[in-house]
């Protein structure tokens, strides 16, 4: 198992990377955890809807083209599943997406209410004249509703912007198909 030798020795500024996790309470770490996953996904989509759509939008256009002759009704049941079909490709995980982009800030929440929790058992303890042990529970909740909103708000421009590109692609496929 790497113990955490390995990232002080191979990854600088791995100190200050855990300190900053420590110190956001136990929501910080999921809150890290939904961010990658987060990233990972959007970094794919972006992959797929600027550069690899073609990958996903020539082979139903190949479909459209060996499609026979036949009458109107019947050319516009394989046309509407077409497009149904290349909009359920190009909108895979981005409900995932917005799900995550939803849960970051929740998320931070968890963390402030930690905090506050933490707060209060301070001033149970030791009254409220320990501002420095106060602090602490302070500096949890800050950090941790801090980090979701910023999940959250990176995400959210991004399930956009994605989302916009997704129209766009549907709209330029739907012509592709043209009813002749």
């Amino acid at each position: 198992m790497i113990g955490s030798e390995f990232f002080t020795s191979y990854l600088p500024g791995y100190e200050g990377i855990n300190t900053l996790i420590y110190s956001g309470g136990p929501a910080l770490p999921y809150i890290l955890f939904t961010s990658i996953i987060l990233w990972l996904l959007i970094f794919e989509r972006i992959w797929t809807l600027y550069f690899a759509y073609t990958s996903v939008l020539q082979p139903l256009v190949g479909r459209w083209q060996t499609v026979e002759v036949c009458d109107k009704k019947k050319r516009k049941k394989i046309r509407a599943q077409l497009i149904s079909e290349a909009r359920v490709s190009l909108n895979t995980s981005l409900g995932f997406i917005g799900t995550l982009v939803a849960i970051a800030p929740l998320l931070g929440l968890l963390g402030t209410i930690m905090g506050m929790v933490e707060i209060f058992d301070v001033v149970a303890v030791s009254g409220s004249g320990n501002v420095r042990a106060m602090a602490a529970g302070v500096g949890q909740c800050t950090l941790s509703t801090m980090a979701g909103l910023v999940v959250a708000l990176s995400g959210f421009y991004f399930v956009n912007l994605l989302t916009k590109r997704v129209e766009r692609l549907m709209e330029s496929f739907s012509q592709d198909l043209a009813l002749e």
